[in-house]
């Protein structure tokens, strides 16, 4: 049996209905979960992060089926699995994680994520490029949000100045944003 169907056997042998639904409730019902509480689940796993670390290399083919799982479990399960990996991760791995930023996102998992990333920062300077173009993308989002939502200073029933507003707030954003593409 491959290790996917190894870990998948173990949740589903340590469900626990009761708990998923509570879980699956807190997370306003966004994902599906096993009920495995965080002790228990890492408990599961232990042993296999232990025996991947000695390989020193990080099995993404794995760690995309896991992520590709509807159960919550498995996403939690990629995060713990590249925190015990950390000092194997390198800049040329940043897509793979935020490839797991871009999909399934909750509070719970970019909090992890984000810091997995942060980490390589310490190594490698090219993440500081990547958090700036993430930070020009944002600020380039609320200058276009704010020139939206907000009326022009001269009269707002001008059609003709509401269009040109819309558009400075429009060319300022792409502006921005295609700077960084």
């Amino acid at each position: 049996m491959d290790k996917y169907n190894e870990l998948k056997e173990e949740f589903e042998a340590n469900r626990n209905d009761e708990n998923a639904t509570k879980m699956a409730a807190y997370m306003r019902n966004l994902f599906v979960f096993y009920g495995l509480p965080t002790p228990k689940r890492k408990s599961i796993y232990k042993e296999f992060l232990r025996a991947e670390k000695t390989k020193k290399v990080v099995d993404w083919d794995l760690l995309d089926r896991c992520y590709a799982d509807e159960h919550r479990e498995f996403h939690y399960f990629v995060m713990d699995y590249l925190v015990a990996m950390q000092k194997f991760l390198t800049y040329d791995d940043v897509p793979h994680i935020k490839r797991y930023i871009k999909t399934n996102q909750w509070w719970d998992t970019i909090d992890g994520l984000d810091r997995i990333v942060g980490n390589i920062a310490f190594f490698d300077e090219r993440i500081n490029n990547l958090m700036l173009e993430g930070a020009v993308i944002v600020l380039a989002c609320i200058i276009f949000s704010l020139f939206a939502s907000s009326p022009p200073v001269i009269n707002p029933d001008a059609v003709a100045v509401t269009q040109v507003w819309s558009y400075i707030g429009e060319l300022v954003f792409n502006m921005l944003f295609l700077s960084v593409q």
